[in-house]
């Protein structure tokens, strides 16, 4: 599902959409329209992503269920999103002495 909305609307609008949706869940403006519904659960845990029924779906909803691992620094951006700025390959913050992201970035993070 997560690829059908990408190219509908873009990676770096994707990840600007899921803050707004972060921040104001469950809000529904009004160029949607109220035939228009999407629902994305989020669950920001102190692991790398691996467990396995952090939502404790039922068996049911396990089956249908589709998990999209996003990675923010190696999956390719069309150049019309790219912002050097905004890459995390490339950035590193100077507060909090992280970054930047590279290689397998996921396997050696500290949690």
């Amino acid at each position: 599902m997560m690829e059908k909305i990408q190219k509908l609307k873009g990676y770096h609008a994707i990840l600007g959409w899921l803050k707004v949706c972060n921040l104001f869940a469950f809000q529904n403006p009004g160029y949607m329209k109220e035939n228009f519904i999407i629902v994305i659960e989020s669950l920001h845990l102190p692991d790398k992503g691996d467990q396995y029924n952090v939502h404790e779906l039922s068996p049911e909803k396990l089956k249908i269920r589709e998990v999209v691992m996003i990675d923010i620094a190696n999956d390719s951006v069309a150049n019309s999103d790219y912002k050097p700025s905004e890459d995390p390959s490339k950035f590193h913050s100077n507060k909090s002495g992280r970054g930047p992201l590279t290689g397998k970035w996921q396997d050696v993070v500290s949690i």
